[in-house]
């Protein structure tokens, strides 16, 4: 999935991306993913914003090839 949209995926993006999908009980698609209000917005405690700020501050990361 990630390498189909160009993603460069290593095992700490993979990892992360893994924490937020059982954190929500859901498999997020690329699109949920590239969300990035959507997400924060999901959250109801400290633990859930800090887990999905470190994962969006990943993904733009790789998103943007860093």
């Amino acid at each position: 999935m990630l390498q189909a949209c160009g993603i460069g995926a290593d095992e700490k993006l993979v990892t992360e991306i893994v924490k937020v999908n059982l954190k929500f009980g859901i498999y997020h698609t690329m699109a949920m993913l590239n969300d990035g209000a959507g997400l924060p917005a999901k959250c109801v405690d400290k633990r859930e914003k800090a887990l999905v700020s470190d994962f969006l501050a990943l993904w733009k990361e790789r998103r943007n090839g860093i």
